[in-house]
């Protein structure tokens, strides 16, 4: 109805969070215009027909369409030349901040998911998928040869403390939300995380601030 962004609805932390789940995904990712900088125009529904009788007929099936979302007043006027100019992109927003670390943010991501084998590779089957439940945090390994990668997304509001296992390997950090150039206080984990051969048990107490994604990766 009001052409909700995720600039609107959610923090900065949790925009970064949903950037990482959709670019780290073995999917291909579909970007909505402005998103990866935060645009915070509305994407308002506008028309621009010739035709009374349709104009009138789109505005009475939006206001229909929608009476139930509405506490207040009325949609915006599809038809109306100011509903299609206040949904314009401020291309300039990608120079201030913070939407210019949120950009830097997505360009580092998809560099991630082209030059990394094991992100690069849409391989369905080469993945692993689980949920620490307790924690709210989804854990998401994915693998192509020689090359793995851990991601680690808390999707809660707040912080949390957890035990992991990892393969064997040497497990370096490639991508921390927290980190401050990322806009973020600051990390609580480790850059590296090694471990041996037939080790059974957890190796590390981790920590992860609210709404945070991690990355790591290993070469095997």
């Amino acid at each position: 109805m009001n052409g909700d962004r995720f600039s609107h609805l959610l923090s900065f932390e949790a925009q970064k969070l949903a950037a990482a789940a959709t670019l780290l995904s073995p999917s291909i990712p579909l970007l909505f215009m402005g998103e990866e900088y935060g645009e915070t125009a509305p994407f308002l529904f506008f028309i621009s027909h010739t035709d009374p009788q349709l104009v009138e007929a789109v505005r009475a099936g939006r206001k229909e369409e929608f009476a139930a979302f509405q506490g207040e007043g009325e949609p915006p006027d599809p038809q109306a030349i100011a509903t299609f100019e206040a949904s314009k992109l401020n291309w300039e927003l990608r120079q201030v901040q913070p939407h210019k670390t949120l950009w830097q943010f997505y360009q580092k991501l998809l560099k991630l998911r082209t030059e990394n084998p094991a992100l690069s590779h849409g391989d369905r089957q080469s993945l692993e998928v689980s949920v620490l439940e307790t924690e709210q945090i989804l854990k998401l390994r994915r693998w192509h040869q020689n090359h793995q990668v851990l991601c680690l997304l808390n999707i809660s509001s707040k912080g949390a403390k957890f035990k992991l296992t990892l393969p064997p390997g040497t497990w370096k950090k490639l991508l921390d939300s927290t980190d401050i150039v990322w806009g973020g206080t600051g990390s609580h984990l480790p850059e590296v995380m090694p471990t041996e051969r037939g080790a059974t048990v957890p190796q590390q107490d981790l920590k992860m601030s609210p709404h945070s994604v991690i990355v790591y990766g290993c070469n095997t």
